[in-house]
């Protein structure tokens, strides 16, 4: 009995060792920040999955606006749907229905996590070897337009939001992730130097040369037309000296909506949009000569047409 009991011990002991180093083994499928970039492959992969976390405004259960004023209805089977739920008045402010902060909602999924992902992609993207410098830069300009309409997308819901400049460490203290609200005036700014930043690069084309693969990505007319927007929104009443909000105040005590109307925000909006046209201007030229030359392949005929 002694004999057979020594032997359980020691298989025991066996088994756990072994099992211990079995556990130690990392999963071969585990993505890491080095599998994610390791080369172009994986690096498009990535910034798809950036594009992925924009917000579908044309979804029922994800835009308030499709049937927040009842114009468009379900059939009563489908009254569960959150879209629904929120134009029948069931919306509450402890748990809404269409929750782009976090994550509890249905179907909708928090921007912050979307916004986390480029940071992480910004971080990590100089480090692929396979691809070109214009390439990245691309890429970036790409990331950093996706991160800005995110942040607007938010502030267009919120107002006054936290703008995630950098992702924290994930071994950050609870205390060290606690971050205030800031001004809708600074979150503008900030929203606004973002595309700056891309739009004074020029690494966005102006056209997608091959949309099989592309449609859908971030062009420079696109950038523009989103400033224009971002812009428009600033110098509107609903942001630009809004008294209804005056007692709406931060931490420190101040209102999160200024209180003084700036006119000079609707000139600023007026310069960008014109700004903006010429590009849309150009994109119409690049697509006639184009439309011009494939006439002239297809039917061999000479045409006369002017450089405008």
């Amino acid at each position: 009995m002694k004999s057979l009991y020594k032997y359980i011990v020691c298989a025991c002991t066996v088994l756990t060792v072994t099992s211990c180093d079995f556990l130690d083994v990392v999963p071969d499928n585990l993505a890491t920040e080095e599998h994610v970039f390791a080369d172009r492959y994986t690096a498009e992969k990535y910034l798809a999955t950036c594009y992925w976390g924009m917000p579908k405004p044309v979804g029922w259960n994800e835009n308030p606006a499709v049937f927040g004023a009842l114009e468009m209805i379900f059939n009563p089977e489908y009254s569960t749907e959150n879209g629904m739920k929120l134009g029948l008045g069931q919306d509450n402010p402890t748990s809404a229905l269409i929750n782009y902060w976090n994550n509890n909602s249905d179907g909708v999924r928090s921007l912050y996590a979307g916004i986390r992902e480029c940071n992480t992609f910004m971080e990590g993207i100089g480090g692929v070897a396979d691809l070109e410098e214009y390439e990245k830069k691309r890429m970036i300009a790409e990331v950093k337009m996706i991160k800005a309409y995110m942040h607007f997308y938010l502030l267009s819901y919120y107002g006054p939001i936290c703008p995630l400049r950098e992702s924290p460490s994930v071994n950050e203290s609870t205390q060290g992730v606690r971050v205030y609200r800031e001004k809708v005036d600074d979150c503008f700014q900030y929203i606004v130097d973002l595309m700056d930043e891309v739009i004074g690069c020029e690494a966005l084309p102006l056209i997608l040369s091959n949309p099989t693969t592309e449609l859908g990505r971030f062009t420079m007319p696109a950038a523009h037309m989103l400033k224009a927007k971002v812009l428009l929104y600033w110098a509107s009443p609903l942001f630009n000296g809004n008294t209804d909000y005056n007692s709406f105040l931060d931490h420190n005590g101040e209102p999160f909506f200024n209180q003084s109307y700036d006119a000079t925000r609707w000139q600023t909006a007026q310069m960008h949009a014109k700004r903006q046209w010429r590009y849309v201007s150009r994109l119409v030229c690049v697509y006639i000569r184009l439309l011009i030359i494939l006439q002239q392949k297809n039917c061999q005929m000479k045409l006369c047409w002017f450089r405008p």
